[in-house]
C-alpha cells in the first residue's frame, strides 16, 4: 500500500465542494434543519419531564453535544454510503479519477476528507442554534466544530467499507436500520450510558459513537479528564484501522 498522495486528495475534495455547492439548496434541510427540529423536540418538549442530568444540566443542554456527535456520523455515513455508491457504480466517478495518476489511496483519502467536512456542516449549524437557545457558555464550545471532523473521519471510511462490498444499493439501508439508528440511541446521546445495566456498559463504551459523544460533550460542556483522552486516542486509532480497511476494499473492488 502507497502512501496517499496529498494533491490528488485534494483534487477529489474539490470536485465534492463544487458538485455540492451546485445542489446546496436541496440538500440545505438535511444539514441544517433536522438536528435542529430534533434539538427542539427533544431538548426542549420531552425536556421538560426530564428535568436536570448530571448535576445542574439542562436536558437541552445535555443533549446537545450528543446531537452535534450523532448527526457528524449520519452525515458521513450517508455520504460514504449512498453518495458514494453512486459515484462508484452508477456515475462511474471513481473509474474516471483512477484512469488519472491518481490511486486508491488518494481516492480513499479525499473521499474521506469530504465525508469529514459534511460532518462539520451539521455541526455548525447545530452550534448556532444552540448559541441562540442560550446553550452555549464557554468558547470551548467551538471546539465542537474540528471535533466533528474527527468524527467524520471515523465514521466515513466505515461506511466506504459497507460501499465496497455491497452486491447493491439496497442493502445499504442495513448500515442505518442495524447499525447506526441502533448506536444512536444507546451511545450516551439521549441519557448517560451509567443509567444502562453494568453488563451492557463495556459493550456501548466499545462503540465509537459512545467515544464520540462523550468527547464531544466534554469539549463543549467540560471539564475535561483522563476519559476524555483515552476517547480521543481510541477514535484515532479507529481512523487508521477503518481508513486502512477501507482502501484495502475499495481496491479489491475497483481494480482486482
Amino acid at each position: 500500500m502507497e502512501a496517499p498522495n496529498a494533491f490528488y486528495a485534494a483534487a477529489v475534495w474539490r470536485r465534492h465542494r463544487d458538485a455540492f455547492l451546485r445542489n446546496w439548496t436541496t440538500e440545505a434541510a438535511g444539514v441544517f434543519l433536522e438536528p435542529l427540529i430534533i434539538l427542539g423536540a427533544f431538548g426542549y418538549g420531552l425536556g421538560q419531564f426530564v428535568g436536570e442530568v448530571e448535576g445542574d444540566l439542562s436536558y437541552a443542554a445535555y443533549l446537545m453535544p450528543g446531537l452535534i456527535a450523532g448527526y457528524a456520523m449520519f452525515h458521513a455515513l450517508f455520504e460514504g454510503t449512498y453518495g458514494a455508491y453512486l459515484r462508484l457504480s452508477m456515475h462511474r466517478v471513481f473509474d474516471s479519477m483512477l484512469a488519472t495518476p491518481m490511486q486508491v489511496e488518494d481516492l480513499v483519502l479525499g473521499e474521506t476528507l469530504w465525508g469529514a467536512s459534511r460532518s462539520v456542516l451539521t455541526a455548525i449549524a447545530v452550534l448556532v442554534a444552540s448559541i441562540g437557545f442560550g446553550l452555549i457558555e464557554s468558547p470551548l464550545a467551538v471546539l465542537a466544530v474540528p471535533m466533528a471532523f474527527l468524527v467524520g473521519l471515523v465514521f466515513y471510511p466505515m461506511a466506504l467499507c459497507a460501499t465496497a462490498t455491497v452486491p447493491s444499493i439496497n442493502s445499504l439501508n442495513n448500515v442505518f436500520t442495524v447499525v447506526a439508528v441502533p448506536m444512536y440511541f444507546v451511545s450516551g446521546i439521549f441519557f448517560p450510558v451509567s443509567s444502562l445495566p453494568e453488563w451492557a456498559q463495556p459493550i456501548i463504551w466499545a462503540l465509537p459513537l459512545t467515544a464520540s459523544a462523550h468527547l464531544m460533550r466534554g469539549l463543549v460542556l467540560g471539564p475535561l479528564d483522563m476519559t476524555h483522552l483515552y476517547a480521543f486516542v481510541a477514535l484515532s486509532a479507529m481512523i487508521v484501522v477503518f481508513w486502512l480497511l477501507a482502501t484495502h476494499l475499495m481496491r479489491r473492488r475497483l481494480i482486482t
